[in-house]
């Protein structure tokens, strides 16, 4: 199961048809109890709006709401070390080694809702954002 903001709406892709969830918002939906649980149960009562070239005409927003976005660490060995070393600059030298290397990594603040934005669309200075790299996996 895969989630998607197209059209401004919920739409879900489960085995290749697409399932587009009416009056939910992503607030709303986030904060079910069991969110798979929940989605199958939409999809089940509702029929298909269509298979992947059913989707070639809409538009792709950010799928969330008023969620605030965190990550965890940095993806790459080389960002790893840049961000050791400025640490150890800036005098907190063992900052870093607590995301690394720590059962329960820091979470670190990226963005407030209203700043984030989707893959191919324009960013505040004009630029095309590129996207995520292809060997990212969510979720």
């Amino acid at each position: 199961m895969k989630l998607y903001n197209l059209d401004n709406k919920i739409t879900v892709e489960q085995n290749g048809s697409y399932y587009v969830i009416e009056d939910l918002s992503w607030d709303e939906l986030l904060n079910q109890k069991s969110i798979y649980k929940y989605l199958l149960e939409k999809i089940n009562s509702i029929e298909s709006a269509g298979n992947d070239s059913w989707t070639k005409s809409k538009t792709v927003s950010v799928p969330i709401g008023t969620q605030e976005v965190w990550a965890a660490g940095v993806t790459y060995l080389r960002s790893k070390v840049a961000r050791m070393e400025e640490s150890e600059e800036s005098g907190g030298a063992t900052f870093y080694d607590k995301v690394y290397d720590a059962e329960r990594p820091e979470l670190f603040f990226k963005a407030n809702a209203h700043r984030v934005i989707a893959s191919g669309a324009k960013c505040a200075s004009g630029k095309i954002v590129a996207g995520m790299y292809p060997n990212q996996n969510w979720f």
